[in-house]
Formats: structure tokens, sequence, C-alpha cells
């Protein structure tokens, strides 16, 4: 009785849900406009040829093909979420995603061009019009490279408390290791980078107390006589992620990064990790978008 409940329950919801998105878009017939950071101009294409382009450049065209799906939605719900709230796509990774026009695949790939765009173009069709949501919206399906273990709570990065945006634990990718950074700077060059953000005494030791966030990662560390936040110093050194160490070494300080972004939503490489174990896309959807549900959009 208790399994028929829930299994009214989630059809009344699914029955809810799929009107609201299914006349969330007018279906245009000439597809979406995406501005093309490189060339600064205005391209019309369909949703889902568009899509085969942002997987190509966001992920690797070997990975496991239920990886590969599970992208394929997170690009597309990424996507129709800045649709809906009015905001203009684009192929620039730093503000939309990255994307990948088929001349630029063609250098990228040589001979392999063929095998690896039918992988890519097979798991957006496998998924064509599917999105991630939660209470009935779209969600901002971030993504980034890699975690060492764990991913990040949303509020640790951007001080904005999403539900489904939650730490969880992340298969630890054998590629991890080499994707290990080391960056030495001289003791003096590297108060002075620090003092362009906030002044800082050059205090011995230089490395005072350090917070660390649900994950693992640096919320905040005392650098001399200032605090800054693990993302400040991410972005002042440009680092590949705020999981990192802070070493002195004679009139040398050393900065050794592991894993690859910032740590929010899906890990790419722990998505593929999860299909190698036999999850699939919708599986691997659900474990990095706590609570969410796929659903069809019927108008793309």
């Amino acid at each position: 009785m208790k399994r028929g409940l829930t299994v009214l329950i989630s059809l009344i919801c699914f029955a809810t849900v799929l009107p609201m998105l299914s006349g969330m878009f007018p279906k245009e017939k000439d597809g979406i406009t995406v501005y093309q950071a490189e060339t600064d101009k205005t391209l019309r294409m369909p949703l889902e040829e568009f899509l085969v382009g942002v997987v190509a450049a966001e992920m690797p065209a070997l990975f496991e093909t239920e990886s590969l799906k599970a992208q394929a939605v997170a690009a597309r719900t990424y996507a129709v979420s800045r649709l809906q709230n009015g905001e203009e796509l684009c192929t620039d990774p730093t503000h939309c995603q990255a994307y990948a026009d088929r001349n630029t695949l063609k250098e990228r790939w040589g001979a392999q061009f063929d095998t690896y765009y039918r992988r890519i173009a097979d798991a957006v069709k496998a998924t064509e019009g599917e999105i991630a949501v939660y209470d009935g919206e779209p969600i901002v399906a971030v993504f980034h490279a890699a975690s060492s273990g764990r991913t990040e709570n949303s509020e640790d990065v951007w001080s904005t408390d999403t539900p489904y945006l939650r730490s969880v634990e992340s298969a630890i990718p054998a590629e991890l290791n080499e994707m290990e950074q080391e960056t030495v700077f001289d003791r003096p060059d590297f108060i002075h980078t620090l003092n362009t953000l906030r002044p800082t005494a050059a205090t011995t030791p230089l490395i005072g107390r350090v917070t660390k966030t649900e994950s693992g990662r640096v919320a905040e560390i005392v650098l001399g006589s200032a605090t800054y936040s693990g993302t400040e110093i991410r972005t002042l050194f440009s680092l590949n992620s705020t999981d990192f160490t802070v070493q002195e070494s004679g009139n040398q300080v050393i900065i050794i990064t592991r894993g690859k972004g910032h740590g929010v939503g899906m890990s790419q490489y722990g998505c593929n990790e999860l299909a190698k174990a036999g999850k699939n896309y919708r599986e691997i959807l659900a474990h990095y978008y706590q609570g969410t549900q796929v659903h069809k959009l019927e108008n793309f």
C-alpha cells in the first residue's frame, strides 16, 4: 500500500511538472541564438546541435557513454535555465559553457573526427529534450573537471545556499595525479601579490591558521597578518582549484593544488568513474544534483 501511494504521488508530481516544462518556451523553427565569443558573431542553430558542440568541448570524447549522456543533460539544463531567465547563451566557458564547431573539432580530432563526433552526437540524441529539474524548475547545472574526494557546497564558493548543490562523495579518478599542480614563488614576490588584494605584513612564519570546507578545500587561510578566502587565493595565483596546500621552503613559497575547477555540482571525471562502476546517467545526475529529477522538455 505504501509503495502504491508513493507511485501515485510521483505520477501526480510528474503530471503537474510536465505541462509547466512543456509550455515554458516558445518553439523556434530556426533554433536558438548563441553569441560566439571567439569570432564576435551571433549564431542560430537548433539547441540539440549546439549541445553536441558543448559536450565535445566540455568532456573528453572517449569518456564512458553514460558520462557523455549525463554531460548532455547537464549542458542542456544549463542552457535552458539561462534561456528561461532571459539570459544570453555564449561560447565563453568563464561565462556560460565551452563550445566547438565541426571545423574546430576536425582540426582537434583529425582522423578520429567521425568516431568521436558520432559518440557525442549519439549521447545527445539519446537524451534529447531531457533536463534536470528541482521543484518544477530547470536547475543551474554547474559542473567542474575533477574533485579529490568530495564536491563543494554551493555557499562555500558563491555564498548562495542551493539545495541541490550539496557536497557529496566523488570518486577520485586515476587522472587526478596528472592534474596536481605545483607552483613555486619567491617569498617577496608572493607577498607582493598578496598585497595587491589586501595589505599583509611579512611575518615569520608566513602561513597561519587554515580553515577548510566540508569537502576539504581551503575556506580561509591566514598569510602574514591578513586572512584570505580560498577562492581569493585561487583567483590571485591562477590555481586550478581551492584544494591546495601552502608550504614555506627557505625563501620560497610552494602551493600544491589538487583537482580542477570550482568543485560545485557534477565532477566530470568523478562522473566517468561512476559510469565505469555501472551507474547510468540518471543515477549520476541524481547523485551530483541532490533531490533533482530528469524530465523531458517537449518544445525543443
